[in-house]
């Protein structure tokens, strides 16, 4: 046979393997542990084509036997697989003017370690957060990059060292707009997040741990959080809006997020609303945040008005069937019963307008769930994301 019948032969052959493991680890990941049998009838894949992926696959330790075994009538009981959670971690970190957080999660897609941190000293540009933080969250002043530096690196590397583990890929969050070609902070003016401006996330993540990264600005990755695991689930057209220290929107059209040219698509917040001004600043010089907190009546707030106005017209504009509030205001009843009153009115189409499943964490839950995905593609168990 020549020669490169032979290797056409061969990678057709790999191709073939991988497609069988990727499916025999989707199985376990969609159901939990299964037996080969389940997984053959599941995939219409023979089970001695199956029994050699298992084996491929608990070679690169990442499936195990369970002791745990199907209860079969007619034969020997069948062997339970389940995802090896031990073979590494994926670390997500989420950062703002006030806050670090940062999870550590298992190939099983188990949350191993989590933690929080109050920048206490560093004053965001637009709205401040109205809520009181709890009081077991540890805080302290940082007041420049060096310290904002410093307080990052030791805290994922004593988090990590704590479990362990590999680190197998990481995502990161950003308050400030992301060259999406480059993982560059892009310093715009009046960005919220003035701290990160200074710092190679990418670079700094991958000297400290080897491994993939993915980053991207924080209101992206809680869109992507709200398309996966929160309320905008199976939803092809929506955008995803902001509110807290800085505001912005992720749009998601025809089951892609959409980031431009450079990444910063959707920074509805450097809109301009009153002359020169932008929404940003004339949510912050109107007092929106005295108002929430005094519970007054918001119908006729001059910084809601233009709210409504950036929203519907970003609305019309993008056409999407839901429009999701997230971000610390979307906690307070009367600044989402205005929206909600308002907002399908002002749209050519009535569109639904509804709160964020997770006004605190969605960013870290979109980084979290993108640090899975990139550790599964760099492991050949599925194709790399977009």
């Amino acid at each position: 046979m020549p020669v490169h019948k032979q290797s056409s032969q061969r990678l057709q052959q790999q191709g073939l393997a991988l497609d069988t493991d990727r499916q025999f680890f989707r199985c376990l990941r969609e159901n939990g542990p299964m037996s080969r049998a389940a997984i053959s009838q599941l995939t219409g894949i023979s089970r001695p084509t199956i029994s050699e992926a298992a084996g491929r696959l608990q070679g690169q330790s990442l499936v195990n036997e369970t002791k745990k075994k199907t209860q079969n009538k007619q034969g020997r009981a069948g062997i339970l697989y389940e995802i090896n959670a031990n073979r590494g971690v994926t670390l997500s970190v989420a950062l703002d003017s006030q806050h670090i957080q940062m999870r550590l999660t298992d190939l099983a897609e188990n949350i191993v370690a989590e933690e929080q941190f109050k920048l206490a000293a560093l004053n965001g540009h637009a709205i401040p957060d109205y809520d009181v933080e709890a009081a077991h969250v540890p805080s302290t002043r940082i007041d420049s990059s060096e310290a904002f530096f410093q307080k990052l690196t030791t805290m994922a590397e004593d988090m990590v060292a704590r479990t362990k583990s590999a680190v197998l890929a990481i995502g990161i969050s950003i308050a400030d707009p992301v060259n999406s070609e480059t993982g560059q902070v892009l310093p715009l003016h009046g960005a919220p997040f003035p701290l990160a401006h200074d710092i190679n996330f990418p670079s700094l993540f991958a000297s400290m741990f080897h491994c993939p990264i993915t980053i991207d600005n924080d209101v992206n990755w809680a869109t992507m959080a709200e398309r996966s695991q929160g309320n905008a689930i199976g939803e092809k057209n929506f955008m995803f809006f902001y509110f807290g220290r800085g505001i912005g929107a992720g749009i998601y059209i025809n089951g892609h997020l959409i980031r431009g040219s450079s990444g910063i698509a959707g920074e509805v917040g450097y809109f301009k609303v009153d002359g020169s001004k932008n929404l940003q600043d004339y949510v912050v010089e109107n007092q929106l945040g005295k108002a929430l907190l005094e519970n007054r009546s918001l119908y006729d707030h001059p910084a809601m008005d233009k709210i409504i106005h950036v929203i519907s017209n970003a609305g019309i504009l993008v056409n999407p069937d839901l429009i999701v509030i997230g971000g610390p205001l979307s906690r307070h009843d009367a600044f989402m019963k205005t929206l909600k009153d308002t907002i399908p009115q002002k749209t050519l189409m009535p569109t639904r307008v509804i709160a964020s499943a997770m006004p605190d964490t969605a960013p870290l839950c979109g980084a979290s769930a993108g640090a899975h995905e990139l550790a599964l593609a760099s492991l050949g168990l599925i194709q790399h994301p977009e």
